[in-house]
C-alpha cells in the first residue's frame, strides 16, 4: 500500500479556494473521487505523495505548502495587475498562465546567471508624481525609441516588434499565451525588482496589443502597485495614467499633427495601435469630434490576432524572445542539453529546435 502524506486540511481548503475551483473539479484534475478529495479537506484521510504532487500542480503551489503547520491566511500572492474587459474573480487557466510565466522567469534568471548574461534593473518613478507627457518622455528615452522609428515602417507587427524588443531590452520579460478568451485578460504585469513580467493575451489584435503592452510597462515603471490579482478599475487616476502615457508613446502629438490626413485606420495602422485607440487620441488633440469616435466604436478591428499560422513563430512570440534567445544560448554553452532546451521552449518535436531559431530570426509579434 502506497505511503500516505500528513497535509494541513486548512491549507487544502484555502489553495482550492484561492484558485476559485470546486471540490468536484479539484477532485477531476487530480484523478480521484469526489469523496476522497472532500475526506482530505476534512481530515479523515491523507493522500499519497503521487496525489500530494498532482495537488500541488493544480492548485498552483509546491508540495510542502500542504504540509506546513501555519494558516495560509497571510500567504503572499503575486502583485499583479490586470487589463480586462469585464469584471470577474480570475479564472484558474488565467491564474496558471501567471504560474507558468512565474516559473518560466525563474528558468531565465537560473539560466542568464549560469550564461554570465547580466539583467539590466528597470527604474522606477519613485516619485509617482510626474504627468503623463513627462512619464512618457522619460519612458521613450530610457527605452530608447524615437517617434520617427514608429513610422518607418507600417507593418503592424514591425510596430509591436519595435516595443517588445525596447521593452525586454530594458530588464522585462515579454510573453504571451494562445488559449484564454479576451473575456477573461487583455493583458497583466507581474511586478519584481529584477526582470518583471509582461503578459499579453494573443487571441487579441495586434494593434490593441500594442497599447496593453505600453499600458502594462507603464504600471512597471511607475511602481509602487499592490494589486493582488484583482481588476484595476478602469476609471482610477493610476488607470487613467497608465493609458495617457501609453496614447503619448504609441501615438506622439507630433507624429499624429504631422501624418493625420483625415483617414483614422490608415494612421492608426502607421503607428501600430487601434482606431479606437487613434480615435480617442484625435479627439483628445482636436482633430476629430465625439460623433466620428462613437463611429469608430461601432466598428471592428479587421486585423486578426497573430495566434495559430506557424507553429514556431508563435511559439517563440509566446516564450518571449529574450527567454528563448538565453535557453538557446545556453544550450550552445553546454549549460542545459539540447533536449532540456527543447523542453523549455515546447520544441520537443524533431527539428524543433532548428525551427525555432528560424522563427526567432523572424518571428512575428
Amino acid at each position: 500500500m502506497a505511503r500516505t502524506i500528513k497535509i494541513n486540511p486548512d491549507r487544502l481548503v484555502w489553495a482550492r479556494e484561492s484558485v476559485a475551483l470546486s471540490l468536484e473539479e479539484m477532485a477531476k484534475r487530480v484523478g480521484v473521487g469526489v469523496h476522497i478529495a472532500e475526506a482530505w479537506e476534512d481530515g479523515v484521510r491523507e493522500p499519497t505523495f503521487l496525489q500530494l504532487t498532482k495537488l500541488a500542480s493544480t492548485l498552483l503551489r509546491t508540495e510542502a505548502f500542504f504540509i506546513l503547520p501555519e494558516d495560509p491566511e497571510d500567504e503572499p500572492s503575486p502583485a499583479v495587475s490586470f487589463r480586462r474587459f469585464f469584471d470577474r474573480t480570475p479564472s484558474y487557466a488565467v491564474l496558471k498562465e501567471v504560474e507558468i510565466a512565474q516559473a518560466r522567469r525563474e528558468d531565465y534568471l537560473d539560466l542568464s546567471s549560469a550564461i554570465g548574461e547580466d539583467i539590466p534593473l528597470l527604474p522606477r518613478d519613485v516619485l509617482r508624481a510626474h504627468a503623463a507627457k513627462r512619464t512618457a518622455h522619460d519612458i521613450r528615452n530610457h527605452l530608447g525609441v524615437r517617434s520617427e522609428d514608429q513610422v518607418a515602417n507600417g507593418n503592424l507587427y514591425h510596430q509591436h516588434k519595435l516595443w517588445i524588443d525596447a521593452i525586454e531590452s530594458a530588464g522585462v520579460l515579454v510573453f504571451q499565451c494562445s488559449n484564454i478568451g479576451l473575456e477573461e485578460f487583455r493583458g497583466l504585469a507581474i511586478d519584481f525588482d529584477v526582470a518583471p513580467v509582461i503578459l499579453l493575451n494573443g487571441k487579441d489584435v495586434v494593434q490593441a496589443r500594442a497599447f496593453t503592452l505600453l499600458h502594462e510597462f507603464v504600471h512597471l515603471w511607475r511602481g509602487g502597485n499592490d494589486f493582488t490579482l484583482e481588476l484595476d478599475e478602469s476609471d482610477s487616476a493610476e488607470e487613467r495614467l497608465s493609458n495617457q502615457v501609453a496614447a503619448e508613446l504609441l501615438m506622439p502629438q507630433d507624429l499624429v499633427d504631422e501624418h493625420f490626413s483625415g483617414d483614422i485606420g490608415r494612421l492608426a495602422n502607421k503607428l501600430g495601435t487601434s482606431r479606437l485607440a487613434m480615435a480617442y487620441r484625435l479627439l483628445e488633440l482636436g482633430h476629430i469630434n465625439r460623433s466620428e469616435v462613437r463611429k469608430v466604436a461601432g466598428q471592428s478591428e479587421k486585423a486578426k490576432s497573430s495566434s495559430g499560422g506557424n507553429f514556431y513563430a508563435t511559439n517563440v512570440r509566446n516564450v518571449g524572445r529574450k527567454y528563448a534567445h538565453v535557453v538557446l544560448e545556453a544550450m550552445n554553452l553546454n549549460v542545459v542539453s539540447r533536449h532540456s532546451a527543447a523542453e523549455l521552449l515546447r520544441a520537443t518535436k524533431p527539428g524543433g529546435l532548428d525551427k525555432m531559431y528560424r522563427a526567432l530570426e523572424g518571428t512575428r509579434s
